[in-house]
């Protein structure tokens, strides 16, 4: 069983969708706003993309981003264990664990944690339920 990773035209598309929805309802400035589409270099996608631990193994695929009312990032769900999308648990990982690391051969994201101790965490269910957030690794 493969994971179905979005495409980058499909973010694209529902990221323009988002701005649009939300410009079109808020106030409208009384100045003029300026506004420029962003190459993908400039804007990349995260959902989807492996995750790795401080050891440098794969523990899954990065597959949401939870932000406060403000809109800032304040976890990102993660797929951990599993084969091939079987048996997987989604967790949520505090954003601050979770770094972009910039290289030759793209961007990976890696998490100060292990992979036991991603695995062991309490599973997220959605924003239905109470939320658990791995907040630091263990000492």
């Amino acid at each position: 069983m493969t994971r179905a990773v979005p495409s980058r035209r499909g973010i694209l598309a529902a990221l323009c969708l988002t701005f649009l929805t939300v410009h079109a309802a808020a106030p409208q400035p009384e100045h003029d706003v300026t506004t420029r589409a962003l190459s993908a270099a400039e804007a990349g996608t995260i959902l989807g993309r492996d995750v790795f631990d401080q050891d440098d193994k794969d523990v899954g695929q990065l597959v949401d981003v939870l932000v406060d009312k403000d809109g800032r990032p304040v976890a990102g769900v993660v797929d951990v264990g599993g084969f091939l999308g079987v048996g997987t648990r989604r967790v949520a990982v505090a954003w601050h664990l979770l770094r972009f690391v910039h290289g030759t051969d793209g961007t990976r994201i890696v998490m100060d944690l292990t992979l036991d101790t991603a695995a062991g965490a309490p599973e997220y269910l959605g924003s239905d339920n109470t939320l658990i957030v791995i907040d630091r690794p263990p000492p």
